[in-house]
């Protein structure tokens, strides 16, 4: 499960409200799906149980959530997106390296300490978990103030040079794959391909070449920094539209003007972000179906509105909008889950399992815990685990030999292939 570290001041401050140690550990936290590894000082450890919530990777979305928890604000986020003239141009034979691509502006920034760390964690854990390890979805943040006019996205032939973040001097595309730490790790992801991603501006400065690295040049973002450009790639624009709506309304909270960039395909064009919301139908009786009890329409309404969603209905039928950067409503059971959440799973009244049959040992299972008995008098060792091992252990300590076995691709340690 993912684990950030927040700041408890920062917290409070997007959040408008002072909370204990006791408070935040025992009350707020849960509504978020999430459990306090640790506190000390202003510095927060939490692990979140929900790894289809990346809005929550971050301070900034879970001062968000606690708003309507706490009746601060209730309902959907109110975001304001403002046109911009910023075009990107991709490549169509970036059709089969990494196609995709959605951008946004965001002016006066007040680039704090607080700010940057949340948004160098929630970059990295939008990669990392709900990206696959920046195989989905990788994100790039740039000062915007470097960036001139017009932007192009393209296949670049490897050959082509820039500087990378935390070098000092030009490397050749190739040369990056090869050299750069970040290149090394993540080089898989476009290897095997002729020609290589390269975000660049009207100039041709190179802005990021995704998803491996960005560039020295506007890549480095400091409490100096006032505008910044956000890039997302990848392969489903849907995917990358969420991320994206995500770092917007993270930076929109912390008082940032947003601003679209138009995506041009050719064909087709798409202006990002969307920060919006989308619709789905809950049938009532699902939801009493699912909590146990009767619940009024008006309760319904309440538990959403908690859950920074807005609810009508039509006859029988609740009519949720949720905001778009929501990545985990796949179904109406999802949105019934939230509304439990809201309702206090706790203040739900327990109710005896009643089950109008009888019990007894399967005539298979005695005979198993017989012969079980048997080998134990034969002093043999039972063993059942589920724990993982090695192949060394299974087949060269065993002096057996070349067997085929299920292997896990990336193993935290030889301990556990």
């Amino acid at each position: 499960m993912p684990t950030i570290e927040i700041s408890k001041a920062d917290l409070e401050k997007l959040l408008g409200k002072k909370l204990t140690n006791n408070e935040l550990k025992e009350r707020a936290v849960l509504f978020v799906k999430g459990e306090i590894e640790a506190i000390a000082g202003d510095y927060v450890k939490i692990e979140l149980k929900d790894t289809n919530r990346p809005d929550l990777l971050s301070a900034e979305g879970i001062a968000r959530e606690l708003k309507g928890f706490y009746g601060i604000e209730l309902g959907l986020p109110k975001f304001k997106v403002y046109k911009s003239r910023v075009k990107v141009s991709v490549d169509p034979k970036l059709k089969n390296i990494r196609p995709k691509g959605a951008y946004a502006i965001a002016k006066r920034v007040h680039v704090t300490e607080h700010l940057l760390e949340q948004m160098i964690q929630l970059q990295e854990k939008i990669c990392e978990t709900f990206g696959r390890k920046r195989r989905e979805i990788a994100i790039g943040i740039f000062d915007y103030d470097k960036v001139k006019g017009n932007l192009r996205y393209y296949a670049a032939d490897p050959s082509e040079e820039f500087v990378p973040l935390g070098f000092n001097e030009k490397l050749s595309l190739s040369e990056i794959l090869e050299r750069h730490p970040k290149g090394i790790e993540y080089r898989h992801l476009i290897d095997g391909h002729s020609r290589y991603p390269l975000l660049v501006d009207s100039q041709n400065e190179v802005l990021s070449m995704p998803p491996i690295i960005n560039s020295e040049y506007s890549g480095k973002v400091t409490t100096e920094t006032e505008n910044l450009f956000i890039d997302v790639t990848g392969f489903n624009q849907e995917t990358i539209n969420i991320a994206l709506d995500i770092i917007c309304a993270a930076l929109h909270d912390r008082k940032a003007r947003i601003e679209s960039v138009t995506v041009d395909y050719g064909k087709e064009k798409v202006v990002t972000p969307i920060l919006g919301s989308q619709k789905i139908v809950v049938e009532h009786a699902l939801i009493e179906n699912i909590f146990g009890e009767k619940v009024s329409k008006d309760s319904i309404k309440r538990f959403a509105k908690m859950k920074r969603m807005d609810c009508s209905f039509v006859k029988n039928d609740a009519v949720v909008r949720y905001p778009s950067y929501r990545a985990d409503v796949l179904h109406a059971i999802d949105i019934v889950e939230d509304l439990l959440i809201a309702r206090d799973y706790n203040a739900i009244e327990p109710e005896p399992v009643r089950i109008p049959t009888k019990g007894y040992e399967l005539a298979e299972r005695a005979l198993i815990d017989a012969v079980r008995e048997a080998c134990i008098g034969l002093q043999l060792q039972e063993v059942l685990t589920f724990t993982l091992t090695s192949k060394e252990k299974q087949q060269a300590k065993m002096l057996l030999p070349e067997l085929q076995f299920v292997e896990l691709e990336n193993p935290l340690s030889s301990e556990s292939v």
